[in-house]
């Protein structure tokens, strides 16, 4: 699947299911995903959000295959531009090896997506989830997460509370079982 026939597969309103299983199969290697991933960055919204949609998949089953792009999705969290692929990237965050000193940075990017109340309710209901992920990787972030969760524990949006929820109801299982 070379010659970068990723393009024409992810043109056109909805990514079917076919077409995601000919990317997803296509994908066997470092090369391929890399130039699949350079369509995350692609000008037109569709065939970027397509793109970031088929890297999900893909890194489902081969997570080291991201790692070579931690830079890129580091930059795209602290980017104002990206929207329409950035809740994607919250949700790849955690599944990357990430420096100590970049992920100080990373967790209080991510902290402060999910309580400011003027960011997308998707974008921060994805990085509470991260937060969750990160702190489960790092125990250290534990006593951050929990005061995250307590300041948004009165929170009006229902997606949000929901959230909060059920992160604080896994943190309270992961207590019981430690």
């Amino acid at each position: 699947m070379r010659n970068n026939h990723f393009p024409h597969l992810l043109l056109g309103r909805k990514l079917r299911h076919d077409r995601q299983q000919r990317i997803t199969e296509s994908v066997e290697d470092q090369p391929s995903f890399d130039e699949l991933f350079k369509l995350v960055f692609h000008h037109e919204r569709l065939v970027a959000q397509h793109a970031m949609r088929a890297v999900m998949v893909i890194v489902k089953s081969h997570p080291e295959f991201l790692q070579a792009h931690a830079a890129q999705l580091l930059s795209v969290l602290r980017s104002p531009d990206y929207k329409e692929i950035k809740g994607y990237v919250i949700q790849l965050i955690p599944k990357l090896e990430i420096v100590l000193v970049d992920l100080d940075r990373v967790w209080h990017m991510l902290m402060y997506m999910a309580l400011n109340s003027n960011e997308q309710k998707t974008l921060r209901a994805h990085a509470l989830q991260s937060l969750f992920e990160l702190s489960d990787k790092q125990a250290r972030f534990l006593d951050e997460l929990q005061d995250v969760l307590n300041a948004l524990l009165h929170e009006q949006t229902p997606s949000i509370q929901a959230k909060v929820l059920k992160l604080r109801g896994l943190l309270e299982k992961t207590k019981v079982t430690v």
